[in-house]
């Protein structure tokens, strides 16, 4: 456990701050649950569990020392956890050298209200936000119109399943990098399969009721969507 309030822990934790993220979104997050907080921002390790659908060991090989080189917008993955109440956001861009970065934003409680992620979405440079889940999301697609954004995707039963897939593909294939952001590794190494649908697809759920998955399941859908995008190409002129 350590102080909430002890920012120079903050940037170490929490690569985007200065750049993506700002103190004061923090700041909000503080809310009497230090132990949550730990988790969440500050990186505490409550248990390391060897029966995670993803290892540490394969994780910890897809981290980057330094930010790589990134092209092209960035995708948000927007999941909406199923009994936590949570908010989990993430983000994934393509690399130059054909990678996807992926890192997460925030994963804080419904209740606190989503200005911060309109907030977000407002200022960054954003190319398609998905969304899972069902609280909050009718709310967020007004919100957003309102905002003059444009309308968030709404992944089917079938891309979510496809997603999973590609995604365990991409750390096999170390297709996927990171900088070691404690509370989505803790998040991703105490997960497990869960069955989904009727035809052998799968999802996750944690392993550890104190680690909410929906940090995970945010990122894949910022990083299967990234993959998807086509981009753009110049047009060439000739006279």
């Amino acid at each position: 456990m350590s102080n909430v309030h002890d920012k120079d822990l903050w940037y170490e934790t929490s690569p985007s701050l200065g750049t993506l993220l700002t103190e004061r979104a923090i700041m909000d997050e503080i809310n009497g649950d230090d132990m949550d907080f730990n988790i969440q921002r500050l990186g505490l390790w409550l248990e390391y569990n060897l029966q995670s659908a993803i290892s540490q060991a394969e994780w910890d090989e897809l981290k980057v020392d330094k930010l790589p080189q990134l092209t092209g917008q960035l995708t948000v993955g927007i999941k909406y956890g199923k009994g936590t109440g949570n908010i989990a956001v993430s983000i994934a861009v393509k690399t130059t050298d054909g990678k996807v970065f992926v890192e997460s934003l925030a994963c804080k409680p419904f209740r606190f209200g989503q200005s911060w992620l309109i907030h977000f979405l407002e200022k960054a440079d954003v190319d398609e936000v998905i969304v899972d889940g069902a609280n909050g999301v009718e709310t967020l697609k007004k919100d957003m119109k309102d905002d003059g954004l444009h309308a968030p995707i709404y992944p089917k039963v079938a891309e979510i399943i496809t997603a999973n897939v590609e995604f365990e593909k991409a750390v096999t294939g170390k297709m996927i990098c990171h900088k070691g952001q404690p509370s989505l590794a803790q998040s991703v190494t105490n997960s497990e399969h869960r069955a989904i649908g009727s035809n052998g697809g799968f999802g996750y759920k944690s392993l550890n009721d104190q680690i909410d998955v929906s940090l995970m399941e945010s990122m894949i859908l910022a990083f299967y969507f990234c993959t998807q995008r086509k981009d753009k190409k110049k047009q060439i002129v000739s006279y």
